[in-house]
């Protein structure tokens, strides 16, 4: 009885199904015949069948623009009639005429109808009916074009229009034309073939053994024809695995244990290897759960992928994004914690043991492999110490092995970047080349930032040295023949380590000995390439800020301070070495550069090397006095490096001498120093420089400390009286450069002296720099000048009197004999003006009567009583 109750609801089914069809049938046959323009639409496509000399893109731009225009009714027209012309027994249409109809009408007309959100106005019932049934036939023989495009159609279906298409659903009229496929000897129809049944398991409910083997079949096709369209599948597929296969009661999913499996058994397949991280690596939200199934294999490869022999660009990109998603859902599991309000511990708790016990990157290698990697085929392994998969925490050994591997990627990018760049420009296009160095960049960069975000994100990592040592090894031996490549290695190399010193401190102090001797050489052999020498004096500034800062309580060394003195020993060795060896070819751009970089933390540098940066300073001063006569014919050739190479290591040492208050005392220093500021305020037309010469003259001007006992000419320390007066009276002559800016600040200088005498000690100067005082009468700032002369007005009295007598005897106008002087004098006789009092005669002058007594007068009639009141004197 159940038997036959299940053979009548089926027989039901299929009554039912085949009245559906009956009447599908008649629907289309129902439908009126399409009009001769759609007719002349197929027509025309037979001009893309020959080869001709003839250029037919108007028509394909036709069909591509006009056709996509139409109304949908008109698009329902073109696909029936198409089904007309390519079905049936009447069919007219050639299967290579079919194959372009597709190509160039019906697939982009229903592509942008589906866009414009028509697609439910042009594939009615009867329409999606004729094409499931008689178009999409599993078995009918078609070429290789054919099922290609027609599973290109099957597939736009599925995606466009899923509801329609449950009645063929569930008769599987739609997954048995693309599964029939999927055994194609064919590479395209097979991979558009799994594209169409990842978009079926996406929209519907499919069994699990269907999806399973989908899944592990696209897993294991790796090669590099199909590697897009297999790229697709998996993209379509991958996120609808949590909805169809839920992993139920087992700690991990199915589809999980799956990829464990092949990439446990055929991970010895580079291709294959990298087929599944690149899946990973797009989607690394689907993996975070079971994160702890992967990390272990995934920095265990990284070598072999990023950093094996002849290594191709995409796969070094690959390894760099392996590294990048470990870090993220490192942060992304602290993140959640945090959030959960759970403190979040240290990333590896065996960090501190492994440091002690001085483990290396080949140990923590093999206990990864030991770990993980020999674990058995389709074997699960639960996430370690019993803990739940979302608190997987990287251990020791896996921190290590990410971190040093973003080292020697860092500089493996930069070397090659140099390499590839140059190997362009003798082979290929400038175009090209230049790409070329700009994605070597870009991924020197990209790893560099990784490399700084995992040091924030795991302080305390064992960090080795040796990477350096061997890739500054490697740019000697095997680039010797190549200075561009070396000097673009040696720059990877001191990049990487600013990268490693500015976040870690802890690895300054304790390879600082290692450091010193690494860096030593490549200073000295290297220093007359100015972006070395500027890259390592960053970096031994870095060192010295660092090391100046006060130790911590309880620190494990003793403190990171303890190594201040050694460093700063380092450094002035390396300053001296450098004056020393080239003192005579002039070379002295490493000496001034580094003491830039390092004195502001260490302020004893300068007064160790003061003679020497003097000598410096002064012979500078020379050069530039005979470099400005000729920078403008410099220029015009072309060749103004030289002189803004020399004006900028002048501007460093005047910034370097503004940092020493004990300069004055050194008598050596003295004189030279001297010497050389008047040489530039006399010869320099470099408004720069002279910006650097008046903020030094203006600290020693200013500063109690630097201003010698009243009446003292040549004191022990600070400036004597007639220094002082001869510097202001030198700095007169930048009013000849028109340079309104240090104008306005050599003023203010002035003012300064002259408004504040007690706090700058200037009682005795005021009256030897009176001409730089007159100076600040004809400002051209308004208000500088108003300022001047408020305390010009202050220094006066206050009556008429004494006014004139000043203007006309006192006042030595000589200063301002270039200028209209007369404007000041006057201003000074009209400052005597009250303007609030009322203006009154003198006594004893005459006045006219006023408006109230001249009414009066006239009033009463009396001419003579109106002249005697005219007569009146005031006060009468």
């Amino acid at each position: 009885a159940p038997a036959e109750g299940a053979g009548d609801e089926l027989g039901g089914e299929d009554g039912a199904s085949a009245s559906n069809a009956a009447a599908h049938e008649r629907a289309l046959a129902l439908r009126p015949p399409v009009s001769q323009h759609v007719q002349l639409l197929f027509l025309m496509l037979s001009v893309f069948l020959e080869r001709t000399l003839t250029d037919f893109s108007f028509l394909r731009a036709f069909y591509a623009t006009e056709v996509q225009r139409y109304s949908p009714q008109a698009k329902a027209d073109i696909l029936t009639c198409f089904l007309r012309h390519a079905t049936g027994p009447a069919a007219r249409l050639s299967p290579d005429e079919v194959v372009v109809a597709l190509q160039v009408l019906v697939l982009p007309m229903l592509r942008a109808a589906v866009g414009a959100g028509q697609a439910l106005q042009i594939l009615t019932p009867e329409i999606l009916w004729a094409l499931v049934t008689q178009l999409l036939d599993p078995l009918a023989p078609h070429s290789e074009p054919t099922k290609v495009e027609l599973l290109r159609l099957s597939t736009l279906l599925i995606e466009s229009v899923p509801s329609r298409l449950v009645e063929h659903r569930k008769e599987q009229d739609l997954l048995k034309f693309a599964w029939i496929h999927l055994k194609s000897d064919e590479s395209v129809s097979k991979q558009c073939a799994y594209v169409n049944v990842c978009h079926f398991i996406h929209q519907y409910e499919t069994p699990s053994k269907i999806i399973l083997q989908v899944y592990v079949s696209l897993l294991r096709t790796f090669q590099p024809d199909a590697r897009p369209l297999v790229r697709q599948a998996l993209d379509i597929l991958t996120p609808a695995l949590p909805r169809r296969l839920p992993k139920g009661n087992h700690i991990y999913p199915t589809w999980v244990k799956w990829t464990k499996k092949i990439l446990v058994e055929e991970g010895h397949s580079l291709p294959q290897l990298i087929h599944i991280w690149q899946l990973v690596v797009r989607h690394p939200s689907l993996f975070f759960a079971s994160r702890a199934q992967f990390v272990p294999q995934m920095v265990n490869s990284l070598n072999r992928i990023g950093l094996s022999q002849n290594t191709s660009a995409d796969n070094r990109h690959l390894a760099i994004d392996l590294t990048a998603l470990v870090i993220k859902w490192e942060q992304q599991r602290q993140a959640a914690a945090a959030a959960a309000g759970v403190g979040t511990a240290s990333t590896h708790a065996g960090g501190k043991r492994a440091l002690a016990e001085g483990e290396g990157e080949a140990e923590a290698a093999k206990r990864m492999r030991a770990a993980s990697g020999n674990a058995a085929p389709g074997a699960t392994a639960a996430p370690a110490g019993g803990a739940a998969e979302d608190d997987f925490t990287p251990s020791a050994a896996i921190v290590e092995i990410v971190v040093n591997f973003l080292i020697r990627i860092s500089l493996a990018s930069g070397q090659d970047t140099g390499g590839q760049a140059q190997a362009g420009s003798g082979s290929a296009s400038a175009t090209q080349a230049a790409a070329t160095q700009k994605a070597g960049l870009a991924l020197a960069t990209h790893s560099s930032e990784l490399l700084r975000a995992a040091l924030k994100l795991w302080p305390d990592v064992n960090l080795k040295l040796i990477s350096f040592e061997k890739q500054l090894l490697l740019v000697e031996k095997q680039l010797q023949q190549s200075p561009e490549q070396q000097l673009l290695a040696v720059l990877s190399v001191l990049r990487v380590l600013q990268t490693v010193v500015a976040a870690q401190p802890r690895f300054a102090s304790r390879q600082l000995p290692a450091l010193h001797a690494l860096l030593q050489p490549v200073f000295l052999q290297h220093a007359s390439y100015a972006k070395v020498v500027v890259a390592i004096c960053d970096l031994l500034g870095t060192l010295m800020a660092q090391l100046a800062e006060p130790a911590g309580e309880g620190s494990e060394e003793g403190g990171i301070s303890a190594h201040y003195g050694l460093h700063a020993r380092f450094v002035s060795s390396l300053i001296q070495a450098t004056f020393t060896a080239h003192e005579r070819d002039g070379l002295l751009f490493p000496a001034v550069h580094l003491l830039d970089a390092t004195a502001p933390h260490c302020p004893e540098l300068l007064d160790a090397h003061v003679v020497a940066l003097i000598k410096l300073l002064h012979r500078l001063a020379k050069d530039h006095g005979t470099r400005g006569a000729r920078s403008e014919g410099e220029k015009k050739e072309g060749r103004e490096s030289d002189v803004d190479s020399g004006s900028a290591m002048l501007r460093t040492c005047l910034r370097l001498l503004q940092q020493m208050p004990r300069l004055l005392d050194v008598a050596e220093a003295r004189k030279p120093c001297f010497q050389a500021l008047v040489l530039l305020i006399d010869r320099s037309h470099d408004v720069e420089v002279l910006s650097e010469v008046l903020k030094t003259l203006a600290g020693w001007l200013l500063s109690p400390a630097h201003a010698a006992a009243q009446g003292a000419q040549t004191g022990g320390s600070g400036l004597s009286l007639k220094e002082r007066a001869n510097f202001v009276l030198k700095l007169l002559q930048l009013e000849s450069l028109h340079a309104p800016e240090l104008q306005r600040r050599f003023l203010r200088v002035v003012h300064s002296l002259y408004s504040h005498p007690a706090a700058h000690r200037a009682h005795e100067l005021l009256p030897k720099i009176e001409r730089a005082f007159m100076a600040g009468l004809r400002a051209s700032d308004p208000s500088l000048r108003a300022e001047f002369f408020a305390l010009y007005d202050g220094s006066i009295g206050r009556s008429p009197r004494q006014r004139v007598e000043y203007i006309l005897q006192l006042q030595d106008w000589e200063s301002l004999a270039g200028t209209f002087w007369l404007r000041q004098a006057l201003e000074l006789l009209l400052t005597t003006v009250d303007a609030e009092a009322p203006v009154r005669p003198a006594a004893g002058s005459l006045r006219l009567p006023t408006a109230q007594e001249a009414r009066a007068g006239l009033v009463a009639g009396s001419v003579a009583a109106l002249a005697v009141a005219g007569a009146t004197e005031l006060g009468a």
